[in-house]
């Protein structure tokens, strides 16, 4: 099962707050010295952010194509 699966039914507001708790924990993990758990939490939160990049790229496409149509 890939991220974008996991992520399909959440909205942009609990992504952030996903990302946010990510990369807290990942602080949290780098001043106990879990060096490698600190790395794993930053990484799936940057693919958490390049997913809701994604959707809103998408999200603002549909829209500027929408205008389009309508203005024609």
């Amino acid at each position: 099962m890939s991220y974008q699966d996991c992520l399909d039914g959440l909205d942009e507001e609990q992504l952030i707050h996903i990302v946010d708790a990510l990369l807290d924990t990942a602080r949290r993990s780098e001043q106990y010295g879990m060096l490698m758990d600190a790395q794993k939490k930053r990484i799936t939160a940057q693919k958490v952010q390049e997913i809701k990049h994604k959707r809103e790229m998408a999200w603002m496409k549909a829209l500027l194509g929408r205008g389009k149509e309508e203005t024609a």
